[in-house]
């Protein structure tokens, strides 16, 4: 943390981090991003989800422009719906992927082109593969349902975003992560104890604001970052200043210069109020 560099951005995970637990916006939050945005600090929200799943709560906060999408893959420009950067999956890679988890009860979603896909049998069964009952609408309302996801990549080989893999059973997602990092050509995170993303290789949240932070010409010193989970660790480490969340897991309160409260409590309020003002 430097105290002497004026912050420029603001960079904000959504869940379990900017979001309640039911995925809603506060008040409270929305009225201190809305006061960054008065101070002339860019306020980007860098997510997991893709483009058609972001909050339309924070996309209405005037002022937020661009989003970090997919883990980093994507950098999109909300108002005129352009990409501006993006970092994508191999079809090939995608495929060995698939190959890996099929002999596995594995919930398999793969984001392409800002809208996530998966099979309808797995949005038949989501408790099953780990999501939260709070959870169960968001999904339900952002997920595109086919018959089969492979045809899917194979429709579309040159715009695989993420490929996101679920399972509840704890010891079958450590060996599926064991496997994956072996893969020279992915990278892989976590934005919960349920999930696996999938990425392209030197993809990631911190990559993504380190390349606009370059085409802006900021630093990132000058960047605010505030997470809660595995996905936010390389950028919380990188950044000017970072923000753990009560909530978080404990790599991301090592990365962090400032634990502030939970999501549940207005965490990110309480952070921008302490450093922001």
């Amino acid at each position: 943390m430097n105290g002497n560099t004026k912050i420029q951005l603001l960079a904000i995970d959504l869940d379990g981090t900017t979001l309640r637990d039911d995925a809603s916006l506060s008040l409270n939050v929305k009225k201190a991003l809305e006061s960054v945005i008065q101070q002339n600090i860019l306020v980007v929200p860098c997510t997991g989800r893709a483009l058609g799943s972001l909050s339309p709560e924070v996309k209405a906060i005037q002022g937020i422009t661009y989003a970090v999408t997919s883990n980093g893959a994507a950098i999109e420009h909300l108002l005129s719906g352009q990409r501006i950067y993006c970092n994508l999956l191999d079809k090939e890679v995608s495929l060995a992927i698939l190959e890996q988890v099929s002999y596995h009860d594995v919930m398999v979603e793969v984001f392409i082109q800002g809208k996530a896909y998966t099979e309808q049998r797995f949005l038949n069964h989501l408790t099953h593969y780990g999501t939260s009952e709070n959870y169960i609408p968001y999904v339900l309302s952002t997920r595109n349902p086919v018959d089969d996801i492979r045809a899917v990549i194979e429709q579309s080989p040159e715009n695989i975003e993420n490929i996101n893999l679920k399972t509840a059973d704890k010891q079958l997602r450590q060996t599926l992560w064991n496997q994956l990092v072996l893969m020279q050509t992915v990278s892989i995170t976590s934005s919960s104890a349920m999930n696996i993303e999938v990425s392209a290789a030197n993809t990631g949240k911190a990559q993504a604001i380190a390349h606009f932070c370059k085409k802006l010409g900021f630093t990132m010193n000058q960047v605010m970052a505030i997470g809660d989970s595995l996905n936010d660790v390389t950028l919380l480490r990188q950044a000017g200043i970072s923000v753990a969340m009560e909530n978080g897991v404990n790599e991301v309160k090592q990365a962090a210069d400032f634990i502030t409260l939970s999501n549940e409590a207005d965490g990110v309020a309480h952070a921008i109020k302490h450093f922001l003002g």
